[in-house]
């Protein structure tokens, strides 16, 4: 079994690159692209069946929410054998914050 594979979220490349030069685990590659109309497209450019996979990744809104599951989702469609999931800052909204005068 290889080492684990880092990929993480757009808005988290700094924790990424971290984590993978601290480790000496590969960095994974994605590209990325935004269309003139907004949609995203994103894709993964490394060999990831049968790999140990870290995803980084926070929902500090909703297209890194989107992103995150976007790429969890990719991954395992793609045979990683195992994903784990790190996620520095995990979102929600509670319903005091959505208070009436």
């Amino acid at each position: 079994m290889h080492e684990p594979m880092v990929f993480c979220t757009e808005a988290y490349q700094y924790l990424g690159d971290a984590i993978a030069k601290g480790t000496g685990w590969e960095a994974g590659k994605v590209t990325r692209k935004t269309f003139p109309d907004g949609e995203h497209y994103t894709r993964i450019d490394s060999h990831v069946a049968d790999r140990d996979i870290v995803l980084i990744g926070g929902t500090i809104d909703d297209h890194a929410t989107l992103e995150l599951y976007d790429l969890a989702c990719v991954l395992v469609m793609n045979g990683a054998y195992r994903l784990r999931m790190v996620i520095p800052f995990y979102g929600y909204s509670t319903m005091e914050s959505a208070v009436k005068p």
